[in-house]
């Protein structure tokens, strides 16, 4: 049996742990950035705060390209004609 000692160095340790994962990603940048990049596919400040139920398929897809550029590990040009519209992510 652990004592109380050992299990606060437990929890200490792992709490440290996840303070460097989570810096290790750069979780504190994540809603700049998604922002950033909702922003470049046509989105506004009030749209950031709508659920994705509450929109058209079109806006949809804007999401998942977004949720792809977010994911994406190299930063990579992508270039996407649709219609009228050219989106360089």
């Amino acid at each position: 049996m652990c004592s109380d000692m050992e299990i606060n160095d437990c929890w200490e340790c792992c709490w440290l742990k996840v303070y460097e994962e989570l810096t290790a990603i750069g979780a504190d940048s994540a809603e700049p950035r998604a922002r950033r990049i909702l922003a470049g596919l046509g989105f506004t400040k009030p749209m950031m705060e709508r659920a994705t139920k509450n929109f058209s398929g079109g806006w949809r897809m804007r999401v998942s390209l977004a949720r792809f550029e977010f994911c994406t590990v190299q930063r990579t040009f992508i270039v996407i004609i649709h219609s009228s519209y050219v989106f360089v992510i």
